[in-house]
């Protein structure tokens, strides 16, 4: 539904907003979101039939590229929700980049039972520095899990 992307759009914009640099967007539309999206599978968190959140991921490398809650829906479990969901849909091997100043992602993540990697990450256009996270299975299909025996 188009007011449907343009819901997402907004959440979209308002929640990366918070924590990655938009120099001079003041707005993201829906084509916008479809370009962000091109090809992702899209999973939508609903609040009295009105999207309050949204993953999208890219399933040819089980990579969650986006994972967003409206910001006005912080802490009512509705993102935990929608990664069960996600998780559901898509497997347990999932991984995602996140901006190293994203604390509060970052605390969720880990609270999800997702492994920040020791993997090099980076800076990508602007958005900050990333790390790698990801599910304990996708960790350990690479060979990433911390080493549980040492103290």
């Amino acid at each position: 539904m188009a007011t449907d992307r343009e819901a997402l759009a907004d959440i979209l914009f308002r929640a990366s907003r918070e924590v990655f640099p938009l120099a001079g967007i003041d707005r993201i539309d829906a084509a916008e979101f479809d370009r962000q999206t091109a090809g992702e599978s899209l999973l939508v968190a609903e609040h009295g039939h009105r999207p309050v959140g949204f993953s999208s991921v890219w399933e040819p490398d089980e990579f969650l590229h986006h994972f967003f809650i409206d910001p006005d829906h912080h802490r009512k479990g509705i993102g935990r929700a929608l990664m069960v969901a996600t998780l559901m849909r898509h497997g347990s091997s999932l991984s995602l980049k996140c901006n190293t100043a994203n604390t509060r992602a970052r605390a969720f993540y880990r609270a999800m039972g997702w492994i920040e990697t020791e993997e090099p990450g980076g800076t990508s256009d602007g958005t900050g520095n990333w790390i790698w996270i990801r599910t304990r299975a996708a960790a350990a299909a690479r060979g990433l899990l911390p080493d549980e025996t040492s103290e």
